[in-house]
């Protein structure tokens, strides 16, 4: 499966995906349930954005 090209919604450059990462699970829970949350970053240095982390949700 392909995945969708995820722009920058202020200056429309593609972002570059820098996830998911691993994230505090709590006591018990199943470390394999993914949420099909995605970090995204923007690479644009013009842009208001760059090196903020967006959140995008492919899958679920």
């Amino acid at each position: 499966m392909e995945e969708p090209v995820v722009k920058c919604e202020e200056c429309g450059q593609e972002m570059r995906k820098i996830g998911p990462f691993a994230r505090t699970k709590p006591e018990g829970a199943a470390s394999f349930n993914f949420d099909g949350t995605y970090d995204y970053n923007c690479i644009n240095e013009a842009c208001g954005k760059i090196g903020k982390i967006l959140k995008v949700k492919l899958y679920g």
